[in-house]
């Protein structure tokens, strides 16, 4: 049985104790009402029936959607508000403070602060500020003629408890990405084992910390002013946690759907690289934003891609399977 809910409809728990599963209904523009679904990650550990119940949810939302809100993380939602805290101080710092860290001082410039602008997707620029993190991947012989920006180390600002919160939150949050990835194998029928090998056994795994100023985005009747243009992310899996302001859309059909901050839930967004994977089964989320309200909108999109000793893969099993050339995560206008 389904039950459609507004999104933090206090009904939802109850919903999921009773085993229904759980729809938000987000706005497309133009007015028309949509569903975006939400799937309980949490019965995955039971075994069957649930394994196969979650990995039929899955399968309906990438292919018809690209996106979900995923509930039953079991991460605490005071990491995320430790996290959004601390980058606020931040990104209220003077830009003499924030460009101590600038990506200009990284090895290569992959990791560090990036200002309103200096961001371009199809040659706009982005109006958002941020920080980009990389997980430290393992030890690994690599030619050195191109060095690879997300390998040196992570500039953390002065702020008490920045770098362990940070640090914190990708490994929690990219170990729950090695869940639900195996769950994403269960359903495109494969061996869920299959993304902790080859391509996925040390992904590429990047944070960025984001900041979209208030009032960033159009009013009405003004040229849309995009904090981040319509793109897709070229990675395999996104999740997102982002604060309750208004702004992210994804594009459903011809229109596009509002995408709200719904309480202990992150949004998760099929990427380039699983939609090639899977031979176009399932649809890369197209994002847009644009923060139209007078508060900041603050962030923490996490992407998760082959590791980079990855080149070409078929994936095993999976129906409708395609190769998928391997487009690491290098840093790029990506994530919302």
């Amino acid at each position: 049985m389904a039950t459609l809910l507004l999104p933090g409809d206090p009904l939802a728990q109850a919903a999921r104790r009773r085993g229904e599963t759980v729809c938000l209904r987000a706005r497309l523009a133009g007015g028309c009402a949509m569903r975006a679904p939400t799937i309980d990650l949490g019965p995955l550990a039971d075994g069957e029936p649930w394994r196969h119940h979650i990995a039929q949810q899955i399968d309906w939302a990438c292919t018809e959607f690209g996106i979900f809100y995923l509930i039953g993380h079991e991460i605490d939602g005071g990491l995320s508000e430790r996290l959004f805290g601390l980058g606020r101080q931040f990104f209220n710092r003077s830009s003499r403070v924030k460009a101590r860290i600038h990506t200009s001082r990284s090895a290569s410039g992959g990791n560090g602060y990036f200002g309103v602008g200096e961001e371009r997707t199809a040659d706009i620029p982005n109006i958002r500020e941020g920080i980009n993190f990389a997980a430290a991947p393992a030890p690994r012989a690599l030619d050195s003629a191109d060095p690879w920006p997300l390998e040196d180390s992570n500039l953390f600002p002065q702020i008490p408890g920045f770098r362990d919160c940070v640090l914190e939150y990708l490994a929690a949050v990219t170990a729950l990405g090695r869940r639900l990835a195996g769950a994403v194998a269960a359903a495109l029928g494969a061996d869920p084992q299959v993304f902790t090998c080859g391509p996925c056994e040390d992904p590429t795994v990047r944070l960025q910390l984001l900041n979209y100023p208030p009032g960033s985005g159009s009013r009405a009747g003004e040229r849309p002013r995009w904090g981040l243009p319509e793109h897709t992310d070229r990675v395999v899996l996104s999740l997102l946690k982002h604060e309750s302001t208004e702004g992210l859309q994804v594009r459903r059909g011809a229109g596009w759907m509002d995408m709200p901050e719904v309480p202990h839930t992150f949004l998760c967004g099929v990427g380039e690289a699983l939609e090639r994977l899977t031979g176009g089964r399932y649809r890369a989320a197209a994002y847009r934003v644009a923060n139209r309200s007078r508060a900041p909108r603050i962030a923490a999109p996490l992407l998760i891609d082959w590791n980079l000793d990855s080149k070409l893969i078929r994936f095993p099993g999976g129906r409708r399977a395609g190769a998928a050339q391997s487009r690491a995560v290098r840093p790029d206008a990506g994530a919302a």
